[in-house]
């Protein structure tokens, strides 16, 4: 009961009316820059981010306010690259409308980690692989206290997240909801990746043209459901 009201709270979407007249901008790809921009963000503000964050170190970014911050990439550019052991922690932020022709959307991370608390990635999509977040070479993925992947897509596979040889934990009653590519609507794993989702967390509403709407696993990757659900996907 609990999960299927949490599906249909979700189903609903996220509000980004703020990005049709953006609070700020930032233009640099400055990381130092950005978190102060999203101190000084009003709550429930939009700021559009004009160009690609590259980080081969670590940074925290989070927003005190009550509803948080808008992060959007205006559909136009990616908006974090993450290399070399890099480490990027999101606390309470909506990362919106990152576009790429190549990996991953909103982010995409070679051997670095990436962990959301309380934060959602919306409308990131991709020309290859992974909508939202692309993950490879012993990254990790962390998604806690109902923090959410929403509404992402990619043309080729992992709508929501792609993932290669990396690893991936959902749980806190996160979610992955609608979320559409051709194969793994919501998750596409290979090369020995691994995806364990516990504690009420959910794979909804998912789609995939051919392969996997909620999950799609290569025979050397592993899935481990603990407490949780894929409701209303499809292939």
């Amino acid at each position: 009961m609990v999960v299927a009201a949490a599906v249909g709270a979700a189903v609903a979407g996220r509000d980004l009316s703020a990005c049709t007249a953006p609070a700020a901008n930032v233009s640099s790809g400055n990381a130092s820059l950005l978190r102060e921009t999203i101190a000084n963000a009003a709550d429930g503000e939009c700021i559009l981010v004009l160009s690609e964050v590259a980080l081969d170190g670590s940074l925290e970014v989070f927003s005190t306010n009550k509803t948080g911050v808008i992060l959007s990439g205006g559909v136009q550019n990616r908006i974090f690259r993450l290399e070399n052991g890099a480490g990027l922690i999101l606390k309470n932020l909506t990362v919106a409308s990152g576009y790429t022709s190549s990996t991953g959307g909103c982010i995409t991370a070679e051997d670095s980690d990436v962990t959301l608390y309380d934060s959602a990635l919306v409308n990131c999509s991709s020309e290859s692989h992974g909508g939202a977040v692309y993950i490879e070479d012993g990254s990790t993925l962390q998604l806690y206290g109902t923090s959410s992947i929403e509404d992402s897509s990619s043309k080729v596979y992992g709508g929501g997240v792609a993932s290669l040889d990396s690893t991936m934990t959902v749980t806190d009653e996160s979610r992955l909801l609608g979320n559409a590519a051709q194969r793994g609507g919501g998750v596409y794993l290979d090369s020995g990746s691994a995806l364990t989702m516990d504690s009420s967390s959910f794979v909804a509403n998912c789609s995939a043209e051919v392969y996997g709407g909620g999950i799609f696993a290569t025979f050397i990757s592993s899935v481990t459901l603990e407490d949780s659900v894929g409701v209303y996907n499809s292939s």
